[in-house]
C-alpha cells in the first residue's frame, strides 16, 4: 500500500511538473519574441541614428573644406 502512495504522488507531481512547464513555456516564449521585438527596432533606431550623423558629419566636412 505504502509503495502505491508513493508512485502516486511520483507520477501526480511529475504531471504537475509537465503542467506547469507547459503552461509557462508559451509565456516564456512570449516574452522571448517580445525582448527580440525590441531588439530589432532598437537597431533600427541606432541604424538610423548613424546614417543621419554620416550625412551631418560628411556635409559639414564638404562645408570647411569649402570654406579653406
Amino acid at each position: 500500500m505504502k509503495n502505491t502512495w508513493l508512485t502516486a504522488v511520483v507520477a501526480g507531481a511529475a504531471v504537475a511538473g509537465v503542467f506547469l512547464w507547459m503552461r509557462n513555456r508559451n509565456r516564456t516564449a512570449s516574452i522571448a519574441h517580445d525582448v527580440a521585438d525590441a531588439a530589432g527596432e532598437t537597431h533600427e533606431k541606432i541604424r538610423k541614428y548613424i546614417r543621419k550623423a554620416n550625412r551631418e558629419a560628411r556635409k559639414e566636412m564638404n562645408h570647411a573644406s569649402d570654406a579653406l
